[in-house]
């Protein structure tokens, strides 16, 4: 059985943690994971797409406090949260979640269902709400989006670029490859793989990648692991415009994918340079001309997967660290 490597997925910098880094002082690499969630039925996620929130919901989120003390003082107990303060409007919802978040019996303990429900109310009121980093700090791995319903179907090409540099490198100091994954048969049980890479390593006697020869990829995969593409597409956060969230050093992953479905859907995802999560991203998707982001890792554990079973290469570093990363409420909706 395929094993994901547990440091490429891991979210390196929890939004607590970038919150805290208000000096120029660089913040150390997090090794914690995501708060665990109580059990969200698909009957709870929020129907794919969200609406593009408006200019009054970027304003309004904007101006959210999320100060959940204001209106729940830490003297109330998590029962008596829901009659505390009569909820009105999304950052009241947003609240109210940070409230019952905060009367978890410990950090590692997983979020209340009323946090939950009242984070679901917050983003069905403004739907710009999920990309402020207090929100994103405790609800970055609790579905919020059910997937559209074409990513579905069958996933008949996938086109992936990858390239990959670090500061502090190991054995490998640099890569780039292409890829195009294509299905030999409606039936067949794997997709050929075919392409180029370039791999840079310290015992290479070239300094640079570009002076490195290409050299030819064919391969196959399992049908199965390309497919999880299409269901990997959840938790879409429609957003103004495309973001760079490159708050880390010593590691810079960059990808792009293409994929095809055969009703004729085309996604075009890219992670333009991002990486806050070690193997790059957030992946942020265009679908029908609306951009998206995924903050949670779906799609980055279904890319790893696939290109582990390809055994492409993956960039390593020997250091990392990381600081301010601006809210991604005004870098996302910026155009």
């Amino acid at each position: 059985m395929l094993q994901l490597t547990a440091s490429k997925i891991l979210f390196v910098v929890v939004f607590a943690v970038i919150l805290a880094a208000s000096s120029s002082v660089p913040a150390v690499v997090s090794s914690a994971t995501p708060t665990p969630t109580a059990a969200v039925t698909q009957r709870d996620l929020l129907e794919f797409p969200l609406p593009m929130p408006s200019d009054k919901q970027i304003t309004e989120a904007r101006n959210c406090a999320f100060a959940p003390e204001t209106h729940y003082p830490s003297k109330l107990t998590t029962d008596e949260l829901a009659t505390a303060y009569k909820v009105v409007t999304a950052c009241e919802w947003a609240e109210l979640a940070l409230a019952y978040d905060a009367r978890k019996p410990s950090d590692d303990a997983p979020l209340p269902p009323q946090a939950i429900t009242a984070y679901l109310e917050a983003v069905r009121h403004n739907p710009a709400i999920p990309n402020s980093l207090s929100m994103l700090s405790v609800f970055s791995a609790v579905p919020l989006v059910s997937a559209p319903t074409f990513a579905s179907g069958t996933i008949t090409q996938v086109r992936l670029h990858s390239r990959w540099g670090g500061g502090i490198a190991l054995s490998t100091l640099a890569f780039e490859y292409d890829l195009t994954i294509k299905a030999v048969s409606d039936k067949a049980k794997t997709m050929s793989a075919t392409g180029t890479q370039r791999v840079l390593t310290t015992d290479s006697k070239i300094d640079s990648l570009e002076k490195i020869t290409p050299k030819n990829v064919m391969n196959t995969v399992d049908v199965t692991l390309v497919q999880a593409l299409g269901t990997a597409l959840t938790n879409l956060i429609p957003i103004g415009n495309s973001v760079t969230l490159q708050p880390c050093t010593d590691n810079y992953p960059d990808w792009t994918a293409t994929i095809t479905f055969k009703d004729g859907t085309v996604v075009q995802m890219a992670t333009h340079h991002s990486n806050i999560y070690f193997a790059g991203g957030p992946w942020q998707p265009n679908i029908n001309n609306q951009q998206y982001i995924q903050y949670s890792n779906e799609f980055v554990k279904a890319i790893i997967a696939l290109t582990e079973a390809l055994e492409m290469p993956f960039g390593e570093t020997g250091a990392q660290y990381c600081g301010d990363l601006e809210d991604p409420l005004y870098s996302a909706f910026s155009g």
